[in-house]
């Protein structure tokens, strides 16, 4: 709870050190802002573990996340631009599956990997055509530091009976993860600023667990909306 408030308190103070210093960005070559995401999250885990273990046959879904965060952009010229990210950022995957049990019917399994960074995005922008609206592409590395990490269980069977349970699965994950970052967006005015959405791919390079042969990697989908000075 202490790192989420840390993170909190961090997240809005870069947003408001982006109002509070619009003089800084008067010349256009450095800009400050503030931006939303909607994530959706994914991984490369099989599920043939959870298929032997409850007999069942399950399927990895996406699971629809958030983050929000400021930046930090310089412009080397006219077109090209590095931009720094910090931003809180929800990762993770669903998994669900069905099992037939004699005497009970049917049971559904609902797993959820719920996975909370502070990514940390550094980005080289590219800007297309000239005016004040304007495509861009960028690409570039991405150090994430896990804040939590917990395994949300929930088994339903048709008689009525649930199970819920929450599972603390920090210790399992390591602490940092390096991912790579696409997408492509454009800027457009917003009367005197400038607003910006993106669609970008993440792609996990480091493995996120601890122990076992396979490597799990985080893959997420990034839609994002923001505002620069």
């Amino acid at each position: 709870m202490k790192q989420k408030t840390l993170i909190t308190s961090l997240l809005i103070g870069v947003f408001i050190l982006s109002l509070s210093y619009s003089g800084f960005t008067q010349d256009k070559k450095f800009r400050l802002g503030a931006f939303g995401n909607f994530n959706l999250a994914n991984t490369n885990e099989k599920t043939d573990e959870l298929d032997r273990e409850f007999g069942a046959n399950f399927d990895r879904k996406l699971r629809s996340t958030v983050g929000a965060g400021g930046l930090i952009e310089y412009w080397i010229n006219p077109t090209v631009a590095i931009q720094l990210k910090a931003l809180y950022n929800q990762k993770g995957v669903k998994f669900e599956g069905t099992q037939v049990i004699p005497g009970l019917g049917i049971i559904d399994y609902n797993f959820i990997e719920k996975l909370e960074y502070l990514s940390v995005p550094l980005i080289g922008k590219v800007a297309l055509g000239k005016g004040t609206t304007r495509p861009y592409v960028f690409l570039g590395p991405e150090c994430a530091f896990l804040l939590s990490a917990e395994l949300e269980v929930t088994a339903e069977a048709m008689i009525g009976a649930q199970v819920d349970t929450t599972i603390n699965i920090k210790d399992d994950l390591k602490s940092t993860e390096i991912a790579v970052n696409v997408g492509a967006g454009i800027d457009f005015p917003i009367s005197s600023l400038t607003g910006f959405l993106e669609a970008s791919y993440g792609l996990g390079i480091t493995k996120i667990n601890q122990e076992g042969e396979e490597s799990v990697r985080n893959n997420i989908i990034y839609l994002r909306f923001g505002i620069i000075l």
